[in-house]
């Protein structure tokens, strides 16, 4: 179960990250900001299969179509097919989950240290005041925003050699920083790729995040000082030649150098022709692939369902004597009773048990997770199956699809009243299960 859930998932965040990278293509082309995109996306790719998977672990139930009048169908005794309780994803619960733990484990382990670390350096740094803003100033880290609860930016001691207009321009890129609390977005975040190491889709949109952090913030920077973009993007490239020799946790001025590549074409790209039709298109494709992340059909599901049903578990089974009516001409239509006095029954029940085995979901079967279908067949007077409605769904789109695929297959004898051949509406529970 563990294992489909992984797989589940894995293709949720594929799918949101897809939609979440079309619709940053549109914002930025309107010079919009763009990092809640990713922290949206990275939130509903974890967010929505656990929500989902235990939304479908409560119990479901529909009834298809009322019974006429309330009167009672024939109820045959559950068709049940069980397979082996150790599917191939369920045997490999026991090693993800031991994997799952010692990967968080450690990654939790290096993120303690990493914030020790820079607790440490940060006791170790001077404070003082520039341009009316107070600062840390270290040997050579930064420049900076450090802390989660008490955030402050941090100086390299070489700021101090530049002149006052680009001096300022740093102190303004890392104050946006602290007034828009983006280290603590961005540290919320990682926590989240910690929780989830395996889920690499999931790191890539982090990825996304930090530099759509670093991208709205040079967006702010230049709507404070439209004069000044040149002189910044000559800022941020001798900013970027000196990466910070120690490991801290921050939202910096200077990152890796693809990072200041994607910030400079985000702060240099041409206003798009024909603005409304492109963001109609991109909204749409982003919109489609979002929904088809959130509509899919998720692996988990109603675990304590898969015990097959009984007549005494069901009150639709009680079999009260048969009223003398006669049925109506639409009897086809719907369920009705009519009256009988030898029931009809399987013929083929050993093909039965291959069909139900063979139109299993495999994901569910792996899984473990079962469930019963409550089918009505219209059976007529010569034992032909004439028609098939859904009585009491299973709580799984795809049980209850398999059932009525099942039910095309079941061959039956006639109903008799008296001496008589009639046709009669039944009701059959149909089971998978794999205990």
């Amino acid at each position: 179960m563990i294992a489909a859930w992984i797989l589940h998932t894995l293709m949720a965040s594929l799918l949101v990250g897809g939609g979440a990278l079309v619709l940053e293509t549109l914002l930025r082309g309107h010079r919009r900001p763009t990092r809640w995109v990713w922290a949206g996306a990275m939130f509903l790719s974890l967010a929505w299969p656990l929500g989902k998977s235990l939304l479908e672990r409560l119990p479901t139930r529909e009834m298809a179509a009322p019974v006429r009048e309330s009167a009672p169908v024939v109820l045959l005794d559950p068709l049940v097919v069980q397979v082996g309780p150790e599917s191939v994803l369920r045997s490999l619960d026991g090693p993800i989950l031991l994997s799952w733990a010692l990967a968080a484990g450690v990654l939790l382990l290096l993120f303690s240290v990493v914030l020790i670390r820079t607790h440490r350096l940060r006791r170790g740094w001077a404070g003082e005041e520039v341009a009316g803003h107070p600062v840390l100033f270290s040997r050579d880290w930064g420049p900076g925003v450090v802390g989660f609860l008490r955030p402050a930016v941090v100086l390299p001691e070489w700021c101090r050699g530049l002149d006052d207009q680009s001096l300022r321009l740093v102190l303004e890129h890392e104050l946006e920083h602290l007034r828009a609390g983006d280290l603590r977005l961005i540290l919320s975040a990682r926590i989240l790729t910690i929780l989830v190491p395996w889920n690499l889709p999931l790191w890539w949109q982090l990825k996304r995040l930090r530099m759509a952090v670093e991208g709205d913030c040079d967006l702010r920077v230049l709507g404070r000082h439209p004069g000044r973009a040149r002189p910044y993007l000559e800022l941020l490239l001798d900013v970027g030649r000196g990466v910070p020799g120690a490991r801290a946790l921050a939202a910096m001025l200077s990152e890796p150098k693809e990072i200041l590549e994607r910030r400079i074409r985000i702060m240099t790209m041409p206003f798009p022709k024909n603005p409304w039709i492109r963001a109609l298109i991109l909204g749409s494709v982003g919109a489609v692939l979002v929904a088809i992340a959130c509509w899919a059909p998720g692996p988990l599901g109603l675990d304590d369902a898969t015990a097959p049903q009984t007549f005494e578990d069901n009150p639709v089974a009680e079999l009260p004597p048969p009223p003398q009516e006669r049925p109506p001409a639409d009897l086809a239509a719907a369920p009705t009773f009519t009256p009988y006095t030898v029931r009809p029954d399987i013929m083929n029940r050993s093909e039965l048990v291959q069909a139900l085995e063979r139109e299993y979901p495999p994901l569910l079967r792996d899984a473990g997770i079962g469930g019963t279908v409550l089918v009505w067949f219209f059976i007529d007077e010569t034992g032909r199956v004439a028609n098939t409605l859904l009585n009491q769904t299973s709580g799984h789109q795809a049980l209850d699809e398999a059932a009525l695929k099942v039910a095309e297959a079941i061959q039956f004898t006639p109903a008799l009243n008296q001496d008589q051949r009639v046709p009669v509406w039944i009701s059959l529970p149909i089971t998978f299960t794999t205990r």
